[in-house]
């Protein structure tokens, strides 16, 4: 069929813009990628948060990715889906944190 993507299409999508996501807390500087910030870092409270937000966009687009394939239609997902979800975009985070934790307290 044309139009339609694959199931290596959407899971190129998916850890491509999961890798982007989980990343952006640690390497910007700035809240959400946008705002500003009053001190000079942010707080280890205020990354997780953004963090989580992070990962609620790239579930949710996880969820539309499946649900729009043929052949689950939306079926209802179990624990196992979130929990392996979850961590997929914790490792995926490990770059980003270490860069900003580990790599640049070398130069300081």
């Amino acid at each position: 069929m044309k139009g339609k993507m694959d199931w290596n299409g959407k899971a190129a999508i998916w850890i491509t813009v999961a890798l982007l996501l989980a990343n952006l807390p640690f390497l910007s500087r700035r809240m959400f990628v946008f705002g500003r910030v009053r001190s000079s870092e942010k707080t280890m409270v205020w990354l997780a948060f953004e963090w989580l937000l992070m990962y609620a966009a790239a579930l949710s687009l996880s969820l539309l990715l499946e649900g729009a394939s043929s052949w689950t239609g939306g079926a209802v997902k179990g624990w196992q889906f979130y929990v392996i979800s979850a961590f997929l975009f914790t490792t995926f985070a490990a770059p980003g944190f270490i860069y900003r934790y580990l790599y640049q307290r070398k130069s300081d």
